[in-house]
């Protein structure tokens, strides 16, 4: 899965399809990539693991960012859950649960039936690392906040996590080191979990609340002046957005395998499906600085994001659109000529400090909306996945 807004890859991508020579007999060359928007089905009965990762991207439109409560909390700590995204992690599993809260605690989250959940992890500084294990190691000089969500099917189900965690933290911390007090400003039911999950993060603190069906979880870490004031505004932003913003229990239940065809729009990526996003999950996903990627987003009224070998946005109108392309594409060398065929589009190329030759940027605008492949070595892949784009597009409204 590919998927920049305003920096680029390095790292090809096998994509299906395949590229063949350019041919001057028509307008636009698709080489073998689809060029008509292909059906997607809705996912098999017993596909568990791909009805969860989809929830679970569902729910992250609901998950309030660091950044909404504490502006300096910007960056993405890169990398969580060592997945391709850059500071979210579809929370769908015990081993996903791992990287809120350790061992046994991990499982007690698992137990009951739950439809996904969503973890970011935002930091006041950017770079580091390639990932958290890296960059963000004995980090204490910096404050790093990571803010969770799972939905479960019931009240009671969260009740009986919370009980279990209780029940079972106390060997977990004789383990691995002391707990930060139960309770924080105004949620007295705060549950205190050991913050050290075997992943390198900051010292810090972390707490599990519950809120109806849903279970809240917020770790503070680093240079934090007061960890349990900043944790509790973390969780008071969060429920505020839950009740503002309520999630229809049937789209987490049941997901639909694509929204309003966005996806049918994408070029195949069999490595890694296809997936759709707000515009808030997918910045969650994959947007490394909050304050610059979501003022884009914003102003080319993006809703909805999918996500295959290539990424389709859909902006407000065709004006924004166009827009939201200049300021897609990373600032780089311009390839003469773009998309042979496809008016308006643009390829760049780019080339990362250990890359020894160049990896191929390219994008269209059809109507509302904007089609980006990135990280291709052959400048013939770009381009011919973005012909095959275009066309595809002619059938979106």
């Amino acid at each position: 899965m590919t998927a920049t807004l305003i920096t680029s890859t390095g790292c090809a991508t096998a994509i299906a399809g395949s590229p063949v020579a350019a041919s001057s007999a028509v307008p636009i060359d698709g080489g073998n990539y689809p060029t008509q928007p292909r059906e997607i089905p809705p996912f098999a009965p017993g596909d568990t693991a791909d009805q969860l990762r989809q929830a679970s991207l569902i729910i992250a439109g609901a998950v309030t960012s660091p950044a909404d409560v504490d502006p300096s909390l910007n960056w993405a700590v890169a990398d969580v859950g060592r997945g391709s995204n850059v500071g979210g992690l579809a929370l769908i599993d015990s081993t996903t649960f791992s990287w809120m809260v350790p061992g046994k605690l991990a499982f007690d989250l698992a137990a009951p039936t739950f439809y996904g959940g969503y973890l970011v992890a935002r930091k006041d500084k950017p770079g580091g690392g390639a990932s958290i294990s890296e960059g963000d190691t004995a980090d204490n000089d910096h404050r790093t906040v990571d803010i969770g969500v799972i939905r479960y099917t019931s009240d009671s189900d969260v009740a009986g996590v919370a009980s279990a965690l209780r029940r079972d933290r106390a060997a977990t911390a004789a383990v691995q080191g002391s707990l930060t007090g139960d309770g924080l400003p105004g949620h007295p039911d705060a549950v205190a979990v050991d913050s050290d999950t075997g992943q390198a993060r900051p010292d810090g603190g972390s707490w599990m609340v519950q809120h109806g069906p849903y279970l809240v979880y917020v770790f503070v870490g680093g240079a934090a002046t007061s960890t349990k004031s900043l944790a509790a505004r973390m969780v008071d932003a969060q429920i505020k957005r839950l009740d503002n913003t309520p999630i229809d229990e049937q789209s987490v239940s049941e997901p639909a395998s694509d929204d309003e065809r966005i996806l049918s729009y994408t070029i195949p990526d069999p490595s890694d499906g296809a997936w759709y996003y707000s515009s808030r999950a997918w910045l969650h996903q994959f947007g490394a600085d909050w304050k610059t990627d979501s003022a884009k987003l914003s102003q080319a009224g993006v809703d909805l994001v999918g996500v295959g070998a290539d990424t389709v946005y859909r902006a407000a109108d065709p004006q924004r659109a166009r827009a939201l392309l200049t300021a897609t594409l990373p600032t780089a060398r311009v390839v003469p000529g773009g998309v042979p065929g496809v008016p308006g589009s643009v390829c760049v190329a780019t080339r990362g400090a250990f890359d020894y030759k160049d990896h191929y940027t390219c994008g269209a605008v059809r109507g509302r909306y904007v089609a980006v492949v990135t990280g291709q070595e052959q400048l013939a892949a770009a381009q011919q996945m973005i012909g095959a784009e275009y066309e595809m597009l002619q059938q979106a409204s």
